[in-house]
């Protein structure tokens, strides 16, 4: 009698399967197969009523009428009254027609399959073809089950109790080219070794409630019939109690040679995972400014995931084995801030936070500051006057009639206090609203004031319905007072400023740098005062935008979401393929280790294929990956009356090192920094991105080395309502500078004027502008070897690179030569560093090396507006060369170097280098979602500067470019690709 039981490492629900109850049953139906012509041949010359065209409908026949008289004497006259005694104790299964697929002959299934099995699950599973059948096997019960001993490795089946077998299944992996028409037993359950590791990616643990794992295993066998005219039931009969070990590599091999064994494949897919989330909301109402919620959110999240396939078949040349397994560890986090207020009292707010967020610089600006928000500045600035007014209207008779009428309304009581108690609380909500409504109506602080007081009476009205059946001119009188005094502030402010010659000047350059129409030089009155006007109206047209968006008729709810996030990905991909062309116990133990998931000694073939034993061949193909992945960012957006307002700073590094069985490593690094803003009608975006793709040849080191990087910068400006002079002030930055011929500006303008004849009158024009450049290997090589030298701490390196920098920011505008000489003799006065030198270029080195601040602190330090934003770009730079030369330098650890790089250095380094590449990244944000039409001088400059590198090195010339050198237009006429669409779907056009 054959085997009890199943082998013991194939488990059904964790105890021992018991073949016993099936091994017989099968028997008995191969014995049917193999006799069902003589059988129903003699039942028909008997003339019974009997089916005998096929031994299901035989079986079925058989399943009623097995102890009929007739019956029995066909039986015993052909001699099979054992067979008979075997299918009456099966009876039950003879009507069966899952069973009954059993009795007809393997050639019926598919024998020339060859195609792709089902995609569910592994591909190892059955298509669903008429050849499947579950094989259902008891379990042994505990007190009957055989001490068998630990086993290394278990396969457990789990609530199925059964194996799925398959008649005519192909092999599951097409790409091999093995014929169809095999017996595939196997199933799914969960893999997993005597020290209690799940293959994939290690013993999974309780944690936490947030904590979660999956798994998931498939295993098939697959046998070749001897003869395809062999029943079902015998072909599995037979194959069933050869399933060898998948562990022992003696009895897969002797399974091959003696029981037709085709192969085996064997896969897990799993993922373990985890989380941690915090929570902390709070109710907020800021009387006369806002009420909401606000909710602080933390997370932190961890998972790790792995899929693991295995295949084993044979071959002319021995044993074929292929392993594809792929690892992933991801960590994600995550800190913000949730917002949710009512914006219909959020006018004031409004201009605050925008005065906030502006990037005024500048002593002068710094003055004019204040009159942003006119309302705060009443507030604060005015309170005597701001109470006088307050109290004025309350004690008025006729107009406090018509609070008291509305009291309920106006302060969200009765009148129960005393008369005074009253009057304060009436004069402080008539302030409050006085100063909200004054920032509502902020263009008022450029015009008359009567008109200004009239529209913060109107609007004293709408909040206070009873005080509209008064004149408003009672009210408008006893404001104007308070009105006229604030704007007599301002212009006594901007007289001052307009008429004293040391300021005059630099007015005109700090309202040039934030977008009057202003030059340098201009120091007239009329002309500053021009443009003091403009900057003015220019921020109330875009406050009162979105002041009127948040009415008190509009009771709509803003919404924000402020966060930083980050997380890093690291994953291992092993792809393995070689053949046993003997089995040794050497072969034995490798096969051993592959099948339990102990990869370290291929690794070291891998490193050294003269390491692989006798008896098993590597692929040349076969290769081991390692990925790494780290990436933070920023990100805010802002949701009101269906706008949606977006702010995003991103960072990332990833990297992978691949060795190979040729000896060969091969490194890819990758890193992108992005700076992207989307608000009202526009957006812009800004990208710097680098690639690497270094391999090093063992083969031939010298001559095989190929090492080759790519550095890109992009800019894109998307315009819902695309104007000429935003087009051209685009591009005129980069003709100004020698970036790109004048003649393409005209040429982008030509473009801009089709779209605009061909739209309605009236329409907006929605267009999007691109700008893209991509370094040539000549700069790049040449950005490698100033690294260099800075990574060899070469002092005329470093001091090139700081006076490039310096140069060409002053030379695109991001602030003036004299600034620059003022700030330095400034910070030589007020900081005390080690190195006493009158160079300003080696005095910024210094200021650099110090780590010293140069932003305003509170204390009231010097305000070097020139220096604080020369120096850290012009370190940041210094960053970004060094760091491309460690990565072309480095040496990955793969290689066996002492001290090489892993993955996640390289991702790290790529991480590190984009990041100081986002000082130069400016999109020349006006009031925070707006834009000027032109790019940001700082911009304009890292073009240059990348630009300039487009050189080759000649003996004798310096290695970093010159401030002076002239840009050749050529030169970035033809590195520099712009290109124009219209709308979404529009042709791409370059210009």
């Amino acid at each position: 009698m054959p085997q009890p039981a199943i082998p013991a490492w194939i488990k059904l629900d964790g105890a021992e399967g018991d073949l016993a109850a099936v091994l017989p049953e099968l028997d008995a139906w191969a014995h049917l197969a193999r006799h069902w012509r003589d059988i129903g041949a003699a039942l028909w010359k008997l003339e019974v009523d009997a089916p005998v065209d096929s031994p299901a409908r035989l079986a079925i026949y058989l399943a009623s009428h097995l102890d009929d008289g007739p019956v029995v004497e066909v039986f015993a006259a052909l001699g099979l009254d054992d067979l008979h005694a075997k299918l009456s104790a099966h009876a039950a299964r003879l009507g069966d027609s899952g069973w009954a697929k059993l009795l007809r002959p393997m050639s019926d299934f598919g024998a020339g399959a060859t195609g792709d099995p089902s995609a569910d699950s592994f591909g190892f599973d059955a298509p669903g073809d008429d050849g499947q059948f579950a094989l259902t096997i008891p379990k042994l019960a505990a007190s009957a089950a055989p001490s068998v001993g630990s086993v290394a490795l278990t396969f457990d089946i789990g609530v199925q109790g059964g194996l799925d077998c398959e008649a005519g299944s192909p092999w599951p992996f097409s790409g091999d080219g093995v014929a169809g028409g095999l017996l595939r037993i196997g199933g799914r359950g969960k893999v997993s070794t005597s020290a209690g590791i799940s293959l994939p990616f290690g013993q999974i643990g309780k944690g936490t409630a947030t904590a979660g794992a999956t798994c998931e295993a498939a295993l098939g066998f697959f046998f070749r019939p001897r003869n395809p005219a062999d029943p079902f039931a015998q072909a599995l009969f037979q194959s069933v109690t050869a399933i060898p070990s998948p562990l022992d590599l003696g009895a897969l091999n002797h399974a091959v040679s003696l029981a037709g064994l085709e192969g085996i494949a064997l896969g897990c897919d799993g993922a373990v995972s985890a989380g941690l989330g915090l929570v902390i909301g709070k109710a907020v109402d800021i009387p006369q400014a806002v009420s909401g919620t606000i909710g602080i959110t933390a997370k932190l999240a961890f998972r790790r995931g792995a899929r693991w396939i295995l295949s084993l078949r044979r071959t002319g040349e021995g044993l074929r084995f292929v392993l594809s397994r792929d690892e992933l560890r991801e960590r994600q986090w995550s800190a913000g801030l949730d917002l949710t207020l009512d914006a219909a009292p959020l006018a004031r707010r409004v201009h605050d936070l925008l005065t906030e967020a502006q990037d005024f610089a500048g002593p002068v600006l710094d003055q004019i500051r204040p009159f942003l928000s006119p309302g705060t500045y009443i507030a604060d600035k005015a309170a005597a006057l701001l109470k006088i007014a307050a109290t004025s209207i309350v004690e008025q008779p006729e107009l406090r009639e018509a609070l008291l009428q509305d009291l309920s309304l106006v302060l969200g009581t009765t009148r129960t206090g005393s008369e005074a108690e009253t009057t304060s609380a009436l004069a402080d909500f008539i302030a409050g609203r006085i100063a909200d409504l004054a920032a509502t109506r902020a263009e008022g602080i450029l015009g008359e004031i009567d008109a200004w007081a009239n529209s913060v009476a109107e609007g004293l009205a709408s909040a206070v319905p009873a005080l509209a059946t008064v004149p408003q001119t009672e009210l408008a009188n006893r404001i104007s007072p308070l009105l006229g005094n604030v704007k007599g502030q301002l212009d006594d402010l901007l007289g001052s400023l307009v008429g004293d010659n040391r300021w005059s000047a630099l007015m005109a350059s700090e309202l040039a740098s934030i977008g009057a129409r202003v030059k340098e030089g201009e120091a007239e009155a009329d002309k500053l005062l021009g443009g003091v006007r403009e900057v003015l109206d220019r921020f109330y047209r875009f406050a009162a935008t979105v002041a009127d968006a948040t009415a008190d008729s509009a009771r709509t709810k803003l919404e924000a979401r402020f966060g930083w996030s980050g997380g890093s990905v690291s994953g291992l991909k092993y792809e393995l393929a070689g053949t046993f062309t003997d089995v040794t116990p050497e072969t034995a133990d490798l096969w051993h280790t592959l099948v339990t998931g102990q990869l370290a000694p291929f690794q070291k073939i891998l490193g050294d294929p003269a390491l692989a034993p006798a008896g098993v061949r590597i692929d040349p193909e076969s290769s081991l990956s390692r990925f790494a992945s780290k990436e933070t960012g920023f990100a805010a957006e802002v949701a009101v009356l269906g706008i949606d307002l977006s702010i995003a700073s991103i960072v990332k590094g990833e990297a992978t090192i691949t060795l190979n069985a040729a000896g060969d490593i091969a490194v890819t690094a990758k890193g992108s920094a992005l700076r992207k803003v989307e608000g009202f009608s526009e957006g812009r975006s800004a990208t710097f991105l680098s690639s690497w793709d270094l391999l090093l040849m063992k083969a031939d080191a010298e001559a095989g080395n190929r090492r080759a990087m790519a550095v890109d910068l992009g800019f894109d400006h998307d315009d819902d309502n695309l104007k000429a002079r935003e087009v051209e002030a685009l591009l005129s930055g980069l003709a100004g500078q020698s970036l790109i011929e004048s003649a393409r500006v005209a040429t982008a303008l030509g473009i801009y004027q089709d779209w605009r004849v061909k739209a309605a009158p009236g329409a907006k024009v929605r267009g999007r502008i691109a700008l893209r450049l991509r370094l040539p290997d000549v700069a790049v090589l040449r950005m490698v070897e100033i690294g260099r030298a800075l990574v060899r701490r070469d002092n005329t390196a470093l001091l090139g690179v700081f006076d490039l920098a310096a140069a060409t920011q002053i030379a695109t505008g991001v602030t003036t030569r004299k600034q620059y000489e003022r700030d330095i003799e400034e910070a030589m006065r007020a900081f005390t560093i080690s190195l006493h030198t009158e160079n300003p270029v080696a005095y910024m080195v210094a200021l650099w090396n110090s780590k010293i601040s140069l932003l305003p602190s509170q204390g009231g330090g010097p305000k070097l507006p020139a220096l604080a934003q020369l120096v850290p770009r012009a370190g940041a730079l210094v960053t970004l060369l060094r760091t491309m030369a460690e990565i072309y330098d480095a040496v990955p650890a793969a290689g066996g170097a002492s001290g090489g790089w892993t993955e996640k250095d390289y991702a790290d380094a790529e991480k590190r280098m984009v990041s100081a590449s986002r000082k130069w990244l400016r999109l020349n944000q006006d009031f925070v979602f707006w834009f000027k039409s032109s790019l940001h001088p700082a911009l304009l400059a890292f073009l240059r500067i990348l630009i300039a590198m487009n050189r080759p090195i000649m003996p004798g010339t310096p290695l970093v470019p010159g401030p002076a050198d002239e840009i050749d237009p050529q030169l970035g006429n033809a590195l520099l690709l712009v290109t124009m669409a219209e709308g979404d779907d529009g042709e791409v056009i370059p210009v």
